[in-house]
């Protein structure tokens, strides 16, 4: 499968949801939708499932074989954010019916069912009504009845929703699995810390623009990741190392510290990370390098940054 998004756009009264976006995805990859609410992300995916259609752009998916507006309903397996199971019925009840009108066989219908209530260790609630289901366990319900029919393409809106840290990670291992057996995998989400562990690629969106596209040292650039670093020295070589680091192209230097240990540390901040071998050369050739660390932004952290600065009103002033 092949999903192809060229220019997309969506407007809904006086609001543009969706801006001029573009995608890729492929069968064996996972593509993550990341943003804010209002971010664009549920409008572009009510697009790829044929829910609504674009204004503007082109959208192709391809089995190989045909080619498609929006990814068909036989080939798709869909988890909206707004959930639609039957409360007062039994996860069995619940699992059969859904099973039912997807068109699953009697014969393979139990088959499946019995399969995922054992993946997700809810067998012996499977007679239970759903309302006596935490949410974290009713999200796992969701998540059966998602796949019950073996999609091609799984499109996931906030699958984390109401799991704890111990099943979030078994969604992050059934995700490892689905792509393992090459599914095609759109994932909407608001954890970027889970996200960023198992997206091939990213797509960050705000205010229904991209704003930064590809794989996660990818986006991490075009959010403007720092080459941040972090010395360790000995304690009176703090300010001598500072006097070393001035003479180095685009560098950035804070105050050195003071460490419990009785050593020393010093942050600076390179624009070019090229400039690593030659930061390094002038600090030992005048002070002992103890330990030399990388300061990683977190991709959240990156984006909250950038959001920050698009909505500025030194920004949002010079744009005009």
């Amino acid at each position: 499968m092949i999903i192809q998004a060229e220019g997309i756009t969506k407007h809904y009264r006086s609001v543009t949801a969706v801006k001029s976006v573009s995608l890729s995805a492929q069968s064996g990859q996972i593509l993550a939708l990341l943003g804010p609410n209002g971010a664009g992300k549920s409008s572009l995916i009510r697009i790829l499932t044929g829910l609504t259609s674009p204004d503007d752009g082109r959208l192709i998916v391809s089995d190989g074989e045909r080619e498609y507006s929006h990814v068909p309903e036989q080939l798709l397996g869909y988890l909206p954010e707004d959930r639609g199971l039957y409360l007062e019925k039994s996860l069995r009840k619940n699992l059969n019916y859904i099973a039912a009108l997807r068109g699953i066989s009697k014969a393979s219908r139990q088959e499946r069912i019995e399969h995922w209530l054992d993946y997700f260790e809810l067998t012996d609630r499977a007679d239970e009504p759903l309302s006596r289901l935490s949410k974290g366990n009713q999200q796992k319900v969701q998540l059966m009845a998602t796949l019950l029919h073996d999609p091609e393409v799984v499109i996931l809106d906030e699958p984390f929703s109401g799991l704890d840290p111990v099943n979030q990670e078994q969604v992050l291992t059934l995700l490892a699995e689905l792509k393992s057996q090459g599914r095609l995998i759109l994932l909407s989400a608001h954890q970027m810390a889970l996200v960023e562990r198992v997206a091939d690629q990213m797509l960050l969106l705000d205010l229904g623009e991209c704003i930064a596209q590809g794989g996660l040292h990818d986006v991490k650039a075009q959010l403007g990741e720092q080459h941040a670093y972090q010395v360790t020295l000995a304690r009176e070589d703090g300010e001598q190392a500072r006097t070393a680091l001035t003479g180095v192209p685009g560098v950035t230097i804070s105050p050195p510290d003071t460490n419990p240990d009785g050593t020393s540390s010093l942050e600076f901040v390179l624009s070019d990370a090229t400039q690593l071998s030659a930061a390094l050369q002038r600090l030992s050739a005048e002070v002992p390098v103890l330990k030399l660390d990388r300061q990683t932004t977190s991709l959240h952290q990156l984006y909250l940054q950038s959001i920050r600065k698009r909505r500025s009103p030194d920004t949002v002033e010079a744009d005009q």
